[in-house]
């Protein structure tokens, strides 16, 4: 396991929270 493989997983777990709250404001927006 090198430091590669680490920073492969947090970007993909920071897209993830990104995905997750980009998200969740277009779910708040369509509730008005």
């Amino acid at each position: 396991m090198g430091p590669a493989n680490i920073d492969d997983e947090v970007l993909f777990y920071t897209v993830c929270c990104f995905v997750s709250l980009g998200f969740s404001n277009a779910h708040r927006r369509q509730l008005g």
